[in-house]
């Protein structure tokens, strides 16, 4: 039960993670990184984030898990996040339940733990059996004209992934490599022509981009990701699809909306 305790605590946080870090930049060519202003309200020190998870069309998780995400730093076009995730046990047992992993074997499980864990560079404290925590700390670039990450190379600011970018079309994509040897595609299924995708009690355009890793380590958990951006508010929402079927929909709300 431990493992399996640890595994959802750290998963859940590294989506969570994945799902908000995405500057005075210039016009960039290069197709894996985005160019445009980051001088944006949205990118202010001290702005904070917050999350609502659904799994399945039920919210019953989210009462159960309490998430800072908070701007501490915004230097030479880089952005620094800072997040910290608690859940209790009752959180615990219904991710267990929801999303059909009681039948995962324990090997794969620890391994899933060191993978998201190391993945999102957080640190996982398992103390209070009733109180997990991870704490995180990760650099990202957000602009005018999109949003790009470091996680696939490591943290490496020189090399900078898009996760979307505004001016991008339905079946615009890219494919990379990441540090893990895992080949990652990013492509775009879907883009709002009128306000049509909900967060909270408003309606906004989004761009959708699928993204699908080749040599996956653990496809027996999740199967592929879309990210939900919107040019003024970032990105907006992560969908998960597990290998059981689950949907898990994170809406990431933004401190200017």
């Amino acid at each position: 039960m431990q493992h399996r305790v640890v595994y959802l605590v750290a998963t859940t946080a590294a989506l969570m993670a994945a799902g908000i870090w995405v500057a005075s930049c210039q016009s960039s060519t290069d197709p894996y990184d985005v160019g445009g202003s980051g001088d944006l309200d949205l990118t202010e020190v001290g702005n904070e984030f917050s999350t609502f998870v659904e799994i399945g069309g039920s919210d019953v998780v989210s009462e159960h898990i309490k998430d800072t995400t908070v701007i501490i730093q915004r230097e030479g076009g880089i952005v620094t996040f800072r997040g910290r995730y608690h859940i209790d046990s009752v959180g615990i047992a219904l991710l267990d339940s929801l999303l059909g992993l009681q039948a995962l074997p324990r090997s794969l499980k620890q391994a899933a733990i060191e993978y998201y864990v190391r993945k999102a560079g957080a640190t996982l404290d398992t103390t209070n059996r009733n109180d997990w925590v991870v704490t995180v700390e990760a650099k990202a670039k957000i602009t005018s004209d999109g949003i790009a990450e470091f996680f696939s190379s490591k943290g490496d600011l020189s090399r900078p992934r898009a996760l979307v970018k505004y001016s991008w079309n339905v079946g615009d994509q890219i494919t990379f490599t990441d540090d893990d040897g895992i080949k990652i595609t990013r492509r775009v299924i879907r883009k709002s022509t009128t306000d049509d995708y909900p967060i909270g009690f408003w309606l906004i355009k989004t761009i959708d981009v699928e993204q699908t890793a080749e040599n996956n380590p653990f496809p027996n958990i999740i199967d592929r990701a879309v990210i939900h951006g919107n040019h003024k508010f970032g990105l907006v929402g992560v969908t998960l699809y597990t290998a059981t079927g689950k949907e898990v929909h994170l809406t990431i709300f933004p401190p200017t909306l």
